[in-house]
Order: C-alpha cells, then sequence, then structure tokens
C-alpha cells in the first residue's frame, strides 16, 4: 500500500493554497509561492516553462497550465535571464527561504492521515471487517475524490459521506474539510475564468433561486446528509457577503 500521504498531496496542496489565499488574496502570487519553493526545493539554477510546471504539479500533484505558472513566474523577472526559452536565476534571494511551504504542506498530510486513519476505523466498524492494505488504498482514493470531485459513485462513497456527518460535530475536523473544500473552488476557478484574480470574489448582486427540492433539503425532510450540504451551502455564500 502506497503512504497515506503519498495517496493524499493533492488535499493538502489544495488546504495550503486556501491559508495562502486568506494572507494573499492573488492567485498569481499564490503560486509564485509554490515556485518559489519548488526551485528552492530542488535546487534549480537553470530550467524551461515546460520543466519547471511539470515539477510543480509532480510535487503538490496539481494539474495548473503552463501559460498560468509563465505569468506567475513574471513575479520573479528580475531574478531570471531568458534566453532561447530556457530560464537562468541570476538572484537567488527570492528562493532563498527554503523549505517554510513545504513544512506546512506536510504538518497538513499528517493532520490528513489522522482523518483517514479514522476513516479507516469507521469502515472497518461499520463493515465488522479488518480492512486489506489494498482497501485501504481504494479508500484513500476514494476519500480524496470524494472531496475533490464531489463524487458519489466512488468505492466506499456511503462510508465517506456517512463518517463527514458523522464528524460535522467535530469543530476542528469541520475546519479542515472546509479548508480544502474552499481550496477546491479556487483551483477549479482556473478551468473556467480568464482572469484568475478575479476567483474568491463577486462584485454584483447575485439572486440564487432554490428549488422545491432544495427547500426540503433545508427542512431537513430529504435526511441530515442533503441538511448538512445545504448548511455548508449556506454557510459558503454568508462568507462571501
Amino acid at each position: 500500500m502506497k503512504e497515506i500521504k503519498e495517496e493524499s498531496r493533492c488535499l493538502a496542496s489544495l488546504a495550503v493554497f486556501r491559508e495562502l489565499y486568506n494572507s494573499e488574496k492573488d492567485i498569481y502570487a499564490i503560486i509564485g509561492e509554490f515556485l518559489r519553493e519548488t526551485i528552492s526545493s530542488c535546487g534549480k539554477h537553470q530550467f524551461t516553462l515546460t520543466e519547471i510546471a511539470h515539477l510543480l504539479n509532480e510535487t503538490y500533484d496539481f494539474k495548473i497550465p503552463e501559460a498560468i505558472i509563465n505569468s506567475a513566474l513574471n513575479r520573479f523577472k528580475t531574478s531570471f535571464t531568458k534566453y532561447q526559452g530556457i530560464y537562468t536565476i541570476v538572484d537567488h534571494s527570492p528562493f532563498s527561504n527554503k523549505g517554510k511551504l513545504t513544512g506546512k504542506h506536510s504538518e497538513i498530510q499528517d493532520s490528513n492521515s489522522v482523518i483517514i486513519n479514522d476513516l479507516f476505523r469507521f469502515i472497518e466498524q461499520e463493515k465488522k471487517v479488518k480492512l486489506s492494505d489494498n482497501e485501504k488504498e481504494r479508500v484513500v482514493q476514494s476519500f480524496c475524490s470524494y472531496i475533490i470531485e464531489e463524487s458519489t459513485n466512488q468505492d466506499y462513497s456511503d462510508y465517506i459521506s456517512a463518517f463527514i456527518v458523522k464528524g460535522k460535530r467535530n469543530v476542528e475536523f469541520t475546519q479542515k474539510l472546509n479548508t480544502i473544500k474552499e481550496g477546491v473552488v479556487l483551483y477549479t476557478g482556473f478551468k473556467y475564468n480568464t482572469n484568475i484574480n478575479e476567483l474568491g470574489s463577486w462584485d454584483t448582486d447575485l439572486t440564487i433561486f432554490l428549488d422545491t427540492e432544495i427547500l426540503f433539503h433545508f427542512a431537513g425532510y430529504n435526511g441530515s446528509l442533503c441538511q448538512t450540504l445545504f448548511n455548508d451551502f449556506i454557510s459558503l455564500i454568508n462568507s462571501s457577503c
């Protein structure tokens, strides 16, 4: 079985992304922080755009387009020379703070590992069986997919949704999941917004019309999971106002 840390890398990366957004409020600056850490930790002195984009995406399990990474690199243009597509670092001072972001990423991965181990125990108690290493690997994959893609068609999705509903009473648990989910919203925005610095903001009035079925969710008529999802939706709206 792969280590839980390795399997859940993207969850930690998205949580770090959201936490950086709290302080930076600039998507290119946030990606710049990931670039800074990638260049520093890999000891890069020369690289192409394709090479550094591959390293960043592989390290943090992202899929950020090269065009966006190129724009983020421009934040450090006084530290580079560029000739025939090759970047050469001439000023290393912006990349000397090695390990700060990596440490935060590792800390969140450790925290996520605790949640996933709790999920293993929950499923084992519910199924009354001991999970094999292969089954645990599928649980981690399903959990990551469920959180990132909101997919309900994964293996163990029923157990995962029940586990999340059960954990809603735990404030720390809820905060961790919300940080990841908010990171997902920002990250997914790359695919749909040509001006990525508009992500996370809304400058005009917004009217939301709710179907009757959603109002049943609000009232709890469709079960606790649907009611919880509706409450998360309202919380997100209120936090954006």
